[in-house]
């Protein structure tokens, strides 16, 4: 005979969310019933929300993004509590809030800490996250069993690492699989370098489930300038030249005619020291061709995750950063 389960998963529960008011006096004030909730789901909720300590990452984002520091006003929990409603309630869960509130976020940072620091990887932090949650609530839905086994945990982890993924958190995709470098950049995807396209490609298929399809081929272009921007202050550094970036100008000023002086000036540099073949200047003019589109939020969110962005070495076993 087997020992029977502390709580029997057959069994409902009625779940009530509520919440604190009042400086002195505090009342509890209940927002919302929730009617026949499985204490088996509820179970599953619980553990992988304590597991993967999202509600914290979540709200130390919105934080930011909201108030532009590390306040707690009420304003800062209500994503969280719409997220936390909607997995209760087994329904579809959202990452546009996430990605419209990506610029704020970013303004809220110096530049050290948002690109030396990495804190824009917060960004992608969150959307694995949000899918790990995503993939809980269909399991849920459609195969209940499958929650308790060993195979289902590992999802999770290839999830939230942008990998296996089943259901997005931006809505329905007109294609499942993303698209190709051709079709994101046309002609100018013969102008990379082997190693750039690799990259590119490796970004591309990461980052296909993170960001609203409507968005992703501007967001796309930007990160590439992001990467390029790296990889052109990385080799003039190398010649013994100090050379930042941004230039002193915070990552979200990164746009324009601002932007592409920047390549002009490293450029610049490494030709005066005859070592401009060192960076590949034959995607210049593509990226001067992009001086309109770099205006927008989409690509400029773009620029700062491209800056940051890094990938494992073949072996699995150890991150290189592109730069």
């Amino acid at each position: 005979m087997q020992r029977p389960s502390i709580i029997p998963t057959p069994y409902f529960a009625t779940v009530f969310l509520t919440h604190l008011e009042g400086d002195n006096k505090k009342k509890r004030i209940i927002q919302q019933i929730f009617p026949n909730v499985s204490l088996g789901y509820l179970q599953a909720l619980n553990a992988e929300l304590l597991h993967s300590n999202f509600q914290g990452l979540l709200v130390d984002y919105m934080k930011y993004a909201l108030t532009g520091q590390d306040s707690e006003t009420p304003c800062v929990y209500r994503y969280w509590t719409e997220i936390f409603t909607k997995a209760l309630q087994r329904r579809q869960i959202s990452g546009r809030e996430v990605f419209q509130n990506f610029q704020r976020f970013c303004k809220s940072q110096s530049s050290r800490q948002l690109i030396d620091h990495g804190l824009a990887r917060k960004y992608f932090q969150v959307i694995g996250k949000l899918l790990r949650l995503q993939h809980l609530i269909t399991v849920a839905s459609k195969n209940p069993e499958h929650l308790e086994s060993n195979e289902f945990s590992k999802e999770l982890s290839r999830i939230e690492n942008f990998k296996d993924i089943q259901t997005g958190v931006f809505g329905m995709t007109s294609m499942v699989n993303p698209p190709t470098l051709q079709s994101v950049l046309g002609e100018a995807s013969e102008l990379l370098r082997e190693k750039e396209k690799n990259k590119l490609e490796n970004f591309i298929r990461f980052a296909w489930s993170g960001v609203p399809e409507e968005d992703f081929n501007v967001f796309v272009r930007g990160a590439l300038t992001g990467m390029l921007l790296n990889n052109l202050c990385w080799t003039v550094r190398q010649e013994g030249r100090s050379f930042s970036a941004t230039q002193g100008r915070h990552p979200a000023s990164l746009r324009g005619e601002e932007l592409f002086r920047v390549f002009e000036k490293g450029v610049g540099l490494l030709m005066n020291l005859d070592k401009a073949h060192y960076f590949n200047c034959r995607i210049l003019p593509f990226l001067k061709s992009l001086e309109q589109e770099s205006r927008r939020d989409a690509f400029n969110s773009g620029l700062i995750c491209g800056m940051v962005y890094s990938e494992e070495k073949n072996d699995d076993t150890q991150e290189v950063n592109n730069d």
